[in-house]
């Protein structure tokens, strides 16, 4: 394989590398012994109420993007966010694959709407956010 080709197949696999931020969670002093199984694609998939169960429902947990905001009037940052955080897990926890402090923080999720739910109200519902 010629140097070109090479240098031209790495350059277009660069893209790849740099989006496909890989989740690991961080290290704390104490972990639960379940913190192990926790994996990005499939976090806590169950109805977060057992007694309200909806037919219809999307679960939203997974990496999201994240990026620490300035300050609480800085306006949102147009385009991809700066890092990936596990949801549900806050931002302080291991978990979370971040293990840091903010203020203030700008999350973003892009997520598709079922077909069948067409002419249906959607109702987003943010659990533990202040």
């Amino acid at each position: 394989m010629s140097l070109k080709k090479i240098i031209l197949i790495g350059i277009l696999s660069l893209p790849l590398t740099l989006t496909a931020q890989e989740w690991q969670p961080k290290k704390a002093a104490l972990m639960s012994k379940f913190s192990k199984d926790v994996n990005p694609e499939n976090v806590l998939p169950e109805y977060p109420r057992p007694q309200l169960v909806r037919s219809k429902w999307l679960n939203l947990n997974g990496l999201w993007q994240f990026q620490p905001a300035g300050s609480k009037s800085e306006a949102l940052p147009k385009g991809n966010l700066s890092r990936s955080i596990l949801v549900p897990f806050p931002v302080e926890s291991a978990l979370s694959g971040v293990m840091e402090h903010h203020e203030s923080i700008w999350y973003r999720r892009k997520f598709k709407i079922p077909s069948t739910w067409k002419g249906e109200k959607v109702l987003l519902h943010f659990g533990a956010v202040d």
